[in-house]
Parts: C-alpha cells; structure tokens; sequence
C-alpha cells in the first residue's frame, strides 16, 4: 500500500514537471500571391518527411500548420503554364513567412 502511494505521488509529480517546462508547439504559415490571374491551381511545400499543400484562391495561397524549418515550394500550373519552384523558404514557429508574388511562365506554343 505504501508503495502505491509512492508511485502514485511519483507519476503526478512527473506529469507536473511536464506540463510546466513543455514548450507548446506554435506553427508557421507560408503565404504568397501567383500571376497572372488563374494560372495555378494548388501550392506545395516539402522538407524531408513535411509535406503540405494549399488550393489557390483569387490568385492567393495561404499554407498553415507548417513546422519551423527550410523548404522547397511547388506551384501547380494550369494547363498552359510551366511549374514553378522555389527553394530555401525558412519557416520559424509562429510566423508568418510570405514568398511574395510568384510570376508564372507561360507555355510557348
């Protein structure tokens, strides 16, 4: 009996140091604009095992829930435009990273 009080006073002390010293997980965004008007349909983003996508919207994408850390972006085209890719996009917990307005080529015929 006295050993389950032990214990018991043990696990209830640990799960208070926990929930004192744990750092709560606050995610970034990456956003960012696409021209010309209707020339993408969706945007990604990949860091090793991450990856995270978003529609395009009024020619606006907004990718939230993303980790901190350094990824590559991959615009998809609509039919007559070529992909665009975008590497080095850093990410910090809590912030907003925006790539500006991404400029997409059209396919020569």
């Amino acid at each position: 009996m006295k050993n389950n009080k032990i214990i018991l006073w043990a696990v209830a002390l640990l799960a208070l140091i926990f929930l004192v010293f744990a750092k709560p997980f606050t995610a970034g965004s990456v956003r960012g604009t696409i021209m010309p008007h209707g020339s993408a349909a969706q945007v990604w983003i990949y860091s090793g095992t991450d990856t995270l996508r978003s529609p395009v919207q009024d020619d606006v994408f907004d990718i939230t829930n993303v980790k901190a850390g350094t990824y590559s972006l991959i615009v998809d085209p609509m039919p007559t435009y070529k992909a665009a890719v975008r590497s080095g996009i850093k990410v910090n917990d809590g912030e907003a990273t925006n790539v500006g307005e991404i400029i997409m080529e059209q396919i020569k015929k």
